[in-house]
């Protein structure tokens, strides 16, 4: 075989293996009727007031959660899902579309603790997150506290 030859087998095969990884992200590729990412964080209870999860901080299961999208012109709400917690106080919410332009926070809306049903309403209690889905990223999962 020649040496023009050869390289074109090799760039055969190489253009041949990029379309099996363009026809395997298709696949993949989210429906409609998936959720193109899901929101996960955390709901504990605070007795501290230390403002971050510690060794005194207790999980809070079945605690009721919002997250809800604004739009950042006129403020008009855009999304709202609402949860609970597991027993390890985890929420895990599933998102569609893309909402980077607007503003989203997670809020809490109820305690399932009767010794810690004080919600604060300072800024740090909502945690906002721009949320975007990019399609090329493996992990679809954003993390809020």
């Amino acid at each position: 075989m020649t040496k023009s030859g050869e390289i074109i087998l090799i760039a055969s095969a190489v253009c041949l293996f990029s379309l099996f990884g363009v026809i395997q992200a298709e696949a993949e590729a989210p429906t409609q009727t998936q959720a193109q990412f899901r929101v996960e964080g955390k709901v504990y209870c605070d007795s501290c007031r230390a403002l971050f999860e510690n060794r005194l901080s207790k999980p809070i299961s079945d605690a009721e959660v919002r997250l809800q999208c604004r739009n950042q012109t006129d403020d008009t709400v855009t999304l709202t899902i609402e949860g609970k917690t597991d027993e390890r106080g985890v929420y895990n919410l599933p998102v569609e579309h893309d909402h980077e332009d607007e503003i989203c926070e997670m809020i809490l809306i109820k305690s399932s603790m009767d010794d810690c049903t004080d919600i604060p309403n300072e800024g740090y209690a909502k945690e906002s997150a721009r949320m975007a889905c990019r399609r090329l990223l493996a992990m679809r999962i954003l993390y809020s506290s």
